[in-house]
């Protein structure tokens, strides 16, 4: 790999601009013309570093990105997207969208904070954190920049399912949180980041005989008994127990909210590592509420600090390589820990945390260390601390916080405004689960004014469309389109691949609509539509195979 830079675009009077900047700090630049040329250039000579415009007529520069990082070899070369068209990072946190870039800098170029970003990745010693990590947030699990998802979406661990909660709390959020696991499944229902019904699978393991038994409040005897009569009167036991006086109504009402409690904190047991989960903002009516809603602040604390194993938490810190890297408190500690609503003793403790490394934590006394342990690890996650990895990437850190303090203009949206994007999403999905495509269509037409770009709004809308005039063939030629788009946009949307086979099924092209349910399925398995459809398909080639045997 040599020292220079290849900067791809088609646009001579960009590259008239940006090549003299980064010659006049003593980089070689290379100019690649054409966009269909670019991995021929790549793959002859090297460079330190890619920048690559954008907007280039034949391809899209977040497409050439997904090619790169998808290869081997050259994904490890970074990748610097210029572009007019994104919010700033932490904007696209915010809204969950995916872009495999390595690094975003943004239209028209602002020259000091260009060549200082340029700077930062020829530091090929300590280079900054991919934006792909920046995205997933700390201890997330990401490898490659393609295996990031939005933040909304993934594998559970206890960094992921942390900062999901504390998220959905920070943001006030409204919506469903899903969860599938081998044998296991979790339905969770959040209003305005809180808890106000979950309901799971466990069935005989997961009753409130079961939990009030854990908690000593009845014994093994009444729990068979009152089970049982549950079950032949097909009422809930919990009616049971109060009609056997062994609980009141008020008892009944607590008991309930804190099992269901407990169930979200279990999330944080080993046995749901590697399960699946997908959180989708919708408007939660408060006529569904199944509890005293309980904030996914206190989920989070309780899930690490009772729940979760001290040596699980180690694990995560010592597979990212964070082991040795001093912690230190940002600036939004006091805002965290008054959302965590941390006491004095425990404020105190993170103050002492300050300059020490997981290694010197694990070693203290087993008391003091797990508490040490489960205290900075929920101050990572939440962003209220972070690993202090050298000047260059810290530099990058402020550079975000401060992104987000002041907010950045998009030349195509103005500001960009993620909360009027994100409620237009919730609102449209509300209607579009209950297959109200009428009403849900302008709610969608609307979040795409605030983010034309937003991939799961064009993939609603297509199947909107298509549903609403589906015996139209132009009507479903345009969805599909639509969907391709999507998927040019972020190839993780599982709901553009369904809906693609499932216009495709409808088409007769069975097979080409089951590659597309089987990616939908591979991306995201906690999608249960498009592994039904699978076997559904699979059904149907059965029955044909049975009817015609000779063929």
């Amino acid at each position: 790999m040599n020292k220079g830079i290849l900067l791809i675009t088609e646009d001579t009077a960009l590259a008239a601009d940006v090549s003299p900047l980064l010659i006049g700090q003593g980089y070689p630049v290379e100019v690649c013309a054409r966009a269909k040329d670019a991995v021929a250039a790549v793959t002859a000579n090297p460079p330190a570093v890619i920048i690559c415009d954008d907007k280039i007529p034949t391809i899209t520069g977040r497409e050439l990105a997904r090619l790169f990082k998808s290869h081997e070899t050259l994904a490890l070369i970074p990748f610097l997207l210029l572009t007019a068209h994104l919010p700033s990072v932490a904007d696209l946190e915010q809204a969950g969208l995916r872009v495999l870039a390595d690094d975003i800098i943004h239209l028209p170029l602002n020259e000091p904070s260009f060549l200082a970003a340029v700077a930062r990745w020829m530091a090929l010693e300590t280079p900054p954190r991919t934006l792909a990590e920046r995205l997933s947030g700390p201890l997330s699990g990401v490898g490659r920049p393609q295996d990031a998802l939005p933040w909304n979406r993934g594998r559970s661990s206890c960094a992921t399912i942390g900062r999901l909660l504390y998220r959905l709390y920070r943001d006030r959020a409204s919506g469903v949180l899903r969860l599938k696991g081998e044998r296991r499944m979790m339905h969770a229902l959040i209003h305005e980041g809180r808890l106000v019904e979950v309901k799971s699978n466990y069935l005989r393991d997961d009753t409130l005989g079961r939990f009030l038994l854990d908690q000593k409040r009845i014994t093994p005897k009444a729990n068979e008994l009152s089970l049982k009569t549950a079950l032949q009167e097909n009422i809930p036991q919990g009616r049971v127990l109060v009609r056997m006086e062994l609980i009141d109504d008020a008892e009944l009402e607590h008991y309930v909210a804190r099992q269901k409690i407990a169930r979200m904190t279990n999330l944080f047991e080993k046995g749901w590592t590697e399960s699946v989960f997908e959180f989708h903002q919708e408007t939660v009516a408060p006529n569904v509420f199944g509890m005293t809603p309980a904030p996914l602040s206190h989920i989070l604390k309780e899930g690490l600090f009772q729940v979760a194993e001290r040596e699980e938490l180690e694990r995560i810190v010592l597979g990212h390589g964070k082991e040795s890297a001093p912690v230190c408190l940002g600036e939004r500690f006091v805002e965290v820990a008054a959302d965590l609503e941390l006491d004095d003793e425990l404020h105190e403790l993170a103050r002492g945390l300050e300059g020490a490394t997981f290694s010197q934590l694990i070693g203290r006394e087993s008391g003091e260390a797990g508490r040490l342990v489960r205290l900075a690890f929920l101050l990572i996650i939440t962003d209220a601390a972070f690993f202090d990895e050298g000047e260059v990437r810290r530099s990058i850190d402020e550079a975000d916080r401060s992104l987000f303090r002041t907010g950045a203009a998009s030349p195509t949206t103005g500001t960009w405004d993620v909360e009027a994007y994100e409620q237009a999403l919730a609102r449209a999905r509300t209607f579009f689960n209950r297959d109200d495509f009428k009403n849900a269509k302008p709610f969608l037409l609307k979040a795409l004014e605030y983010n034309p770009e937003s991939s799961v709004a064009l993939a609603m809308l297509a199947w909107s469309n298509h549903q609403l005039g589906r015996d139209n063939l132009a009507v479903t030629y345009d969805a599909k389109e639509l969907l391709k788009k999507a998927l040019s946009l972020d190839d993780t949307n599982d709901l553009a691949l369904l809906f693609l086979g499932r216009i495709f099924k409808l088409e007769g092209k069975n097979g080409l609509a089951k590659s597309y349910f089987r990616r939908a399925g591979e991306i995201n398995p906690a999608n249960e539509e498009a592994r039904h459809e699978v076997k559904l398909l699979q059904i149907k080639q059965r029955k044909a195979r049975s009817q015609n045997p000779g063929r």
